[in-house]
């Protein structure tokens, strides 16, 4: 290996540097292979570092013996995408994945044969080598001593907690047999959450703001994740199979990663609980303040399934019913490729961990004395500071999830007293050098530096300097400006580009991706407007046939514009939505509260199609977090429907 990739007890490493990236989940077999390198380009664009995704066997040999690597499976493009496109990769090689997948990702064929599974019995051991070789041939020249993309390899999934043995020898078997067939990658990780198994791996570990797999019918107790802790382990992941157990790992000897922070949570049949972008990016600050040093994020780019019977469902032996289709809508980039609110919050972390993540990864997490320990706490302060030597960032929380944490002014050690509004988090410098300055205490938070010498704040720009700024600037954005601001770079210059639709690079230039006309500015002068001049799109309805159980509708689609993807919103009620195209399904949704919103692209664009919607009945075994109105104990009603074309504008 190169050895530019390095870990130690406390932090990542790469070209001898700490090294704190963002990783974002994004699963090629859930997404079009023509669209792929798009995808890539806004996960680059709103600041991933790292790209994984699992490689799911059942997608990949459905029939025993026949493997499928062509269109939306073929590993070896969607790698070559990625080294494209600048990404790294960290491939999760199962052979068990979870992803809410049929079986775990694990072939019927398999699961019908007999043989013991997640276990060093020789015949599945065997079948487990056949899949990796086909998987090798796939990635072969793709590694990163090779030149390629793939910096790290994980092995399994939840081993010892959601099903598996718990014996050590099966994970250590596995990683000596990924090596032998040639997964050779700096960094190997197994979960090691709820009493996981880790064998001689890193572990890696996960947070969600809500659990959708729980089985209590009912809003779930305010959530730890919101407090600041050492505590690394979330107990209720994979709580539908086991409650979590602590770490099985000795925690002081491996750095803190997570590799599962809910970036979007889906649904279930009977859990329907919807997240603002503040549940994740709150809590995303929260464990960055508790020490983490790896921010992952499950899903951070939604998708579809490759067909509409290999999701989770209880026919297969889980607890849990997904959609047949649609996978993660409400990710931080949806199913459909929508840029959210939700990818704009964590924008704000990735952009500060590129110009301040190798200074923060090696600060060790102070939690204060008298601090808030329980999420039920609404009184005690919440905040935890990372500073080393005299300087670092304290970190400030008074948001959780399904309370109201009341305006407070707190004292933080370095700072003094902080006034917290109702609802804030955010990061202050503590005696942050700039030039041959400290900024010894800032009412604004640190979101980047560019070329070195521009470092700019959001929020109230109120700073206390002492010494010489020495050629090095301040600048001031307000929250809304840094939630809209895209790193570019022209002429070997780094500015920010300032607008309210996401913006790519598209070859030597820049591209907005929007469905208005939208103005923009980049912080060196320069501005101009993305103008959208198609005609709106349209839809007409038609009511086709119905039921008690549900009401098929007909669409008529008219497209205006060449847009690069359109649209289609349905505002409904009921318990789920299906779209059919050329009488085969194309789309479907779990109603949760929101507008369904799916992307026809992939569906090839079709000018008429049948929507059907499906009544839920009041008192059936299903929470929602935000319930349908129910008339006469039914809900079942179609509001509308709009078309809506995305257009690529170039900006720069």
């Amino acid at each position: 290996m190169s050895g530019r990739y390095t870990w130690n007890r406390q932090h990542l490493i790469r070209d001898g540097r700490p090294w704190l990236p963002m990783m974002g989940e994004f699963h090629y077999t859930r997404y079009p292979r023509g669209e792929w390198r798009r995808e890539l380009e806004k996960m680059k664009a709103c600041g991933v570092d790292i790209v994984a995704t699992y490689v799911f066997w059942i997608h990949h040999e459905e029939k025993e013996g026949q493997f499928d690597f062509t269109g939306c499976r073929d590993l070896r493009a969607f790698l070559t995408a990625c080294r494209e496109t600048g990404l790294p990769v960290w491939l999760r090689i199962g052979p068990w994945c979870h992803g809410e997948c049929r079986h775990g990702g694990f072939p019927d064929w398999l699961m019908d044969s007999g043989i013991p599974t997640r276990c060093n019995d020789e015949r599945y051991l065997a079948l487990v080598r056949r899949l990796w070789e086909a998987v090798y041939d796939q990635a072969q020249g793709m590694f990163e001593a090779e030149g390629g993309p793939i910096i790290g390899i994980q092995i399994e999934n939840e081993f010892g907690h959601c099903g598996g043995s718990g014996e050590s020898s099966h994970m250590n078997r596995l990683l000596a047999m990924a090596r032998e067939i040639g997964f050779i990658a700096p960094y190997y990780t197994a979960t090691g959450w709820g009493g996981a198994v880790t064998g001689d791996m890193l572990p890696v570990m996960a947070c969600y703001c809500d659990a959708p797999w729980d089985a209590r019918l009912a809003p779930l107790p305010p959530s730890p994740n919101y407090v600041f802790s050492h505590e690394r382990n979330d107990a209720d992941v994979g709580s539908d199979f086991a409650r979590g157990a602590h770490v099985t790992f000795d925690e002081d000897a491996y750095p803190y990663l997570l590799a599962e922070m809910g970036g979007g949570i889906g649904v279930t049949f009977h859990r329907r609980p919807t997240a603002q972008p503040e549940d994740t990016a709150a809590m995303s600050l929260v464990k960055l303040g508790s020490g983490a040093n790896l921010l992952g994020y499950y899903m951070y780019h939604g998708g579809v399934n490759p067909g509409d019977e290999l999701n989770e469902t209880r026919e297969s032996g889980s607890y849990c019913e997904t959609p047949a289709l649609e996978y993660m809508p409400h990710a931080p980039i949806g199913d459909g490729g929508q840029v959210s609110e939700l990818a704009r919050e964590l924008k704000l972390l990735a952009l500060f961990l590129r110009s301040y993540g190798a200074q923060l990864a090696p600060c060790p997490a102070l939690l204060p004395e008298g601090g808030a320990r329980s999420p039920k706490d609404t009184v005690s302060p919440r905040y935890a500071l990372r500073v080393k030597d005299g300087s670092g960032f304290a970190f400030i929380n008074n948001y959780q999830r399904g309370l109201t944490l009341p305006e407070r002014t707190i004292d933080v050690p370095g700072l003094g007293q902080v006034e917290v509004p109702v609802g804030y988090y955010g990061i202050l410098p503590v005696q942050l050098p700039v030039g041959n300055a400290l900024v010894s205490s800032s009412t604004a938070s640190p979101l980047c530096v560019l070329d070195g010498t521009t470092h700019v704040f959001f929020g109230k720009g109120e700073f206390r300097v002492e010494g010489d700024l020495a050629g090095h600037e301040l600048v001031t954005l307000t929250r809304r400006e840094a939630l809209d601001a895209w790193l570019v770079e022209q002429g070997g210059r780094e500015t920010l580009l300032l607008c309210a639709a996401p913006v790519l690079r598209d070859g030597e230039g820049y591209v907005c991706l929007t469905r208005e006309t939208v103005p923009w500015r980049t912080l060196d002068g320069r501005s101009g407007v993305a103008e959208v001049t198609s005609d709106p799109c349209s839809v007409a309805i038609a009511r086709r046939s119905g039921n008690y159980l549900c009401r098929d509708y007909g669409l008529t689609l008219s497209y205006s514009g060449d847009a690069e993807e359109y649209y289609l919103q349905v505002d409904y009620e009921g318990a789920m939505a299906e779209l059919f195209v050329d009488g085969v399904k194309a789309a479907d949704n779990m109603y949760d509260g929101a507008v369904w919103e799916t992307a026809l692209t992939r569906c090839g664009r079709p000018e008429r199609a049948i929507l059907r919607v499906y009544a839920l009945f009041e008192g059936m075994p299903c929470w929602l977090q935000h319930p349908p109105v129910y008339h006469d104990g039914r809900a079942l009603c179609l509001h509308s429907v709009r078309l809506q074309g995305e257009y690529r504008v170039p900006v720069l």
